[in-house]
């Protein structure tokens, strides 16, 4: 965020918070504030900062000020430095008028951040800077510094794609990295870096020459998020900085934004919705990431299941869904994450991603809802008034049948088992299985009596148990009188 300097007629200014702190506002505080009307005469200042380059010093004590200008272009952003020594402190001015009187209105008083603060100047000309001891015997380091909004990109800056997975790499000690990714008006976006090895702090700015004398947004420490939000079209550049890690830092770094397209993320498999589960394998800590439709006001579960090695589910609109970036999770062996689609239809994502286990990760995953239509699962078909006789499973296996029922009407679906364990599921939804059930019945010579709610296709699945030889049934559908 950066603050505006606007002139009409007289200098007017609007406090814009940033970090916590109004750049241009506050209230005197300090016993040595000058008294309103106090002019000071700064034509004949010998210190000009014309290129916007290097630092001033200003060493200063009771009584006497230190002063500079320089020449500002309307529309323009600046970054007005204020470095005071330890146990020092410092009251500064701005004008666009060479003799400068304390609470006139076109002179402005800024409560900086620490470190500084960006403006955007409002108006062509000079601007004059006061700085005055709040302390004996002030120390202070400053000045204003601008870029070219035309200029390159430097050659030592790498790009980071909105919403892509996380860029990794690696620093020496007390060595800096540049990136940069390109901003919308008013979006906000997160960056969000994560230490592996060592320790790194990150700052940002829409100056190339970022770093941590020069930045609007600064200290994501570790795995600590930074919001950003700019008010106009920009490049943000991104300086991370190891801080004096003796082996170095290794290091992975990510923006994303949820009001930004999705980026060009790779891989991802399509699920589809009340389909049957699909079976997958990981290496320790990989990410596996699937897309599926969602339709505006339905509701959807996304069940997995953890076969072997430790596993972990999150579910986000963004493509770059992991265990960074997400807006649904907990869905560990077993258990599901149900979700509506409660604002429009779109694109869901879930990513799987892998424990440490040093044998890696097998997994199942699926995802079904009772609002959206069947989905195209082999079955067998199982009228009224009729049993199948000789029907086999080798261990493990399902076999699925579908019947058509009406509303209202008892029906009673028997199973009889000839050789071998199973269990039997119905459903509403053609997938139906261990996993997803109405109703069930006991292991053995099976039952399920149903009535249903509406007339339509249901389902039924007879399944194994994975033990033994497998099962030799027949399956039975008739009404109830």
């Amino acid at each position: 965020m950066y603050f505006k300097l606007s002139m009409i007629g007289i200098l007017l200014f609007a406090a814009v918070t940033m970090a916590g702190c109004d750049l241009f506002g506050g209230s005197d505080t300090e016993d040595n504030t000058p008294a309103e009307g106090t002019v000071y005469d700064l034509s004949n200042v010998s210190k000009e900062q014309i290129d916007f380059e290097g630092k001033l010093r200003f060493d200063i004590g009771p009584g006497s000020y230190g002063a500079f200008y320089v020449e500002v272009e309307s529309g323009r952003d600046y970054f007005l430095l204020s470095e005071v020594a330890s146990g020092g402190g410092v009251t500064m001015y701005l004008s666009p008028n060479s003799e400068l009187t304390i609470g006139d209105p076109s002179v402005l008083k800024p409560n900086l951040p620490a470190g500084g603060g960006w403006f955007t100047a409002g108006w062509s000309g000079r601007l004059y800077v006061l700085v005055l001891a709040s302390t004996p015997n002030t120390t202070l380091t400053t000045g204003i510094y601008t870029y070219d909004p035309n200029a390159s990109i430097p050659s030592n800056a790498a790009q980071l794609i909105v919403n892509d997975i996380p860029t990794e790499a690696s620093l020496m000690t007390n060595q800096e990295h540049l990136y940069y990714f390109e901003a919308q008006p008013g979006y906000t976006y997160e960056v969000y870096p994560t230490t592996v090895e060592g320790s790194i702090v990150v700052y940002a700015s829409i100056s190339p020459t970022v770093s941590e004398d020069n930045y609007e947004f600064g200290g994501a420490y570790g795995t600590d998020r930074m919001s950003i939000q700019y008010t106009g079209a920009t490049t943000v550049y991104l300086a991370v900085i190891d801080s004096g890690s003796t082996l170095g830092s290794d290091y992975t770094i990510r923006v994303f934004s949820y009001d930004e397209e999705n980026g060009p993320v790779e891989g991802i498999e399509d699920l589809t919705v009340n389909a049957e589960k699909i079976t997958g394998s990981l290496m320790p800590h990989a990410v596996q990431r699937f897309a599926f439709d969602m339709n505006y006001g339905s509701t959807y579960s996304i069940i997995s299941s953890e076969l072997k090695g430790g596993m972990s589910v999150y579910g986000c609109e963004l493509s770059c869904v992991d265990d960074e970036v997400y807006t649904s999770t907990g869905a560990y062996a077993t258990n599901r994450i149900d979700l509506l689609a409660s604002e429009s239809s779109g694109t869901h994502y879930v990513a799987v991603v892998a424990g440490g286990s040093d044998l890696g990760t097998e997994f199942t995953l699926r995802v079904i809802s009772y609002d959206d239509p069947n989905a195209q699962v082999p079955n067998i078909s199982l009228s009224q008034g009729t049993t199948l006789t000789d029907q086999t499973l080798v261990p493990d296996e399902i076999k699925r049948y579908k019947m058509s029922l009406s509303q209202g009407i008892t029906y009673r679906i028997d199973v009889t088992t000839e050789e071998g364990g199973i269990g039997t599921y119905f459903s509403s939804i053609s997938s139906v299985d261990d996993q997803v059930y109405e109703k069930t019945g006991d292991y053995g010579n099976d039952g399920i009596s149903v009535l249903p709610e509406e007339t339509g296709y249901y389902y039924v699945a007879v399944k194994a148990s994975s033990s033994g030889l497998g099962a030799t049934y027949s399956i039975a559908l008739n009404e109830v009188d």
